[in-house]
């Protein structure tokens, strides 16, 4: 088993964590269009994708520094993006759930 794992191939955690931010963004915006959600859901969803794009901000003036952004940047990305997630996910399944 040890021989298949060291065989996997992995992308910097850098490009991982920017796709994994992609997909949330759409996502959200997705969440966003649809007419189901409360005024109070919107609020959620709109503050989550607020919070991502701050943070997507300072990550890229960081780059456009040419300096490495920090590893606490990429955890706090990381943390934001599944905080994000899970608030969708929370929506979502309480929506489709049966009153």
């Amino acid at each position: 088993m040890r021989r298949l794992a060291r065989k996997l191939r992995r992308g910097p955690a850098e490009k991982i964590i920017l796709a994994e931010l992609a997909e949330a963004h759409r996502r959200l915006e997705t969440v966003l269009a649809d007419s189901w959600l409360t005024e109070a859901d919107s609020a959620v969803v709109a503050s989550a994708q607020h919070r991502l794009q701050f943070l997507e901000t300072q990550w890229t003036e960081k780059k456009q520094e040419r300096t490495d952004p920090p590893d606490e940047m990429l955890s706090a990305l990381r943390r934001e993006i599944r905080a994000a997630m899970r608030t969708l996910r929370q929506l979502t399944s309480r929506v489709s759930q049966p009153a």
